[in-house]
């Protein structure tokens, strides 16, 4: 049911990077023509990415692989908790127990480790909790 780090290309997905990597192999963000091929060509893959899952283009962010996915999400969550706690004015008592909490994130024995060692790595500078 599940390829777990690798699964096979649909040939559609291959003979449109293939065409891609063709046409299109300039650097996105230069001006010069295949470059700006490269961006048209990303832009257009975010945009339907984000009709397909009725989202914002400006929320799509590709990334190189399920590793620097996994450390993206992990390390925003645990940045968004830092950044959402009440302020040290309100609630006084509330706070100085806040001003110890760390995010505790959940997972499994068997978690890859593209998951298991940011985790670690986290509880180890005590950013998260285990």
């Amino acid at each position: 049911m599940d390829y777990n780090a690798t699964t096979p290309l649909e040939p559609e997905v291959i003979q449109a990077m293939t065409e891609a990597m063709r046409e299109a192999w300039g650097n996105p963000s230069s001006p010069y023509p295949a470059g700006r091929k490269a961006k048209d060509i990303i832009d257009t893959a975010r945009e339907n990415v984000a009709k397909m899952i009725c989202g914002k283009p400006q929320d799509i962010i590709f990334t190189s692989g399920g590793t620097e996915s996994n450390n993206l999400v992990i390390h925003s969550v645990v940045k968004h908790f830092h950044q959402t706690r009440p302020s040290k004015g309100s609630l006084a008592k509330l706070c100085s127990l806040l001003d110890r909490a760390t995010p505790h994130l959940i997972t499994c024995t068997v978690e890859h480790d593209s998951i298991r060692l940011p985790l670690e790595h986290l509880v180890e500078e005590r950013v998260a909790g285990e």
